[in-house]
């Protein structure tokens, strides 16, 4: 009988398939990596955008406390007569209350509530030094304090709901100038810039004086 040739039964791989399966390995880390690198950035958008909604509901915390602890303080009006300490207009508000404890002392504080700045700049700010009863208007001092509360602000619209003279019946207003009496309620309204997905929920506060309580 004539030998049968040995054959190779240890099957290998060519230099070709090596190189297709390295490329082909590569392609998929590149893809993965770019998988992991979108949904990196987009937790991380999700997250910025959580904080950003965060900090809204923040500051109408702040503000339905501030509005709701309004006092009924008076101040020097034209020829010298008294006149309560509060003056509301459509896009800002200046007002007396006790400030939180991580903004300022104890006591009275006058504060002011606005819109400043331009474009992307425009900020919703807070304004506050402390109050004192011999003051002969609502005008802040250089010593007056201001915080940022948001950026991105559009604009800012305030309402104020109640009667300007005892014969009338309550209603909405976008002006108070009541020397004698303060609104039953405030309403805030912030529109933010084009683009910002930030959300404004409706914010109408009673102000708990005790000619309301």
């Amino acid at each position: 009988m004539t030998a049968r040739p040995e054959t190779d039964s240890q099957g290998g791989f060519t230099l070709l398939e090596l190189l297709v399966a390295i490329s082909v390995f590569a392609l998929l880390s590149v893809m993965m990596y770019g998988g992991l690198n979108f949904g990196i950035r987009a937790w991380e958008r999700v997250g910025e955008a959580d904080t950003r909604q965060s900090d809204v509901q923040l500051v109408q915390n702040l503000l339905r406390r501030a509005f709701a602890e309004v006092q009924p303080a008076e101040v020097g009006g034209p020829r010298r007569r008294l006149r309560l300490a509060f003056e509301g207009d459509r896009d800002g508000l200046v007002f007396v209350g006790p400030m939180p404890a991580y903004l300022g002392p104890g006591g009275n504080h006058l504060i002011g509530l606005q819109v400043e700045g331009a474009g992307r700049e425009r900020a919703l700010t807070l304004r506050w030094e402390v109050f004192r009863e011999e003051r002969p208007d609502l005008a802040f001092t250089e010593a007056a304090e201001r915080e940022v509360l948001l950026f991105g602000v559009q604009d800012l619209r305030l309402r104020y709901f109640g009667a300007e003279d005892e014969a009338l019946s309550p209603q909405w207003r976008s002006q108070w100038r009541d020397d004698e009496a303060l609104p039953r309620l405030i309403q805030a309204e912030v529109d933010f810039a084009p683009g910002d997905r930030r959300l404004w929920p409706e914010l109408i506060v009673a102000l708990m004086t005790d000619e309301f309580l």
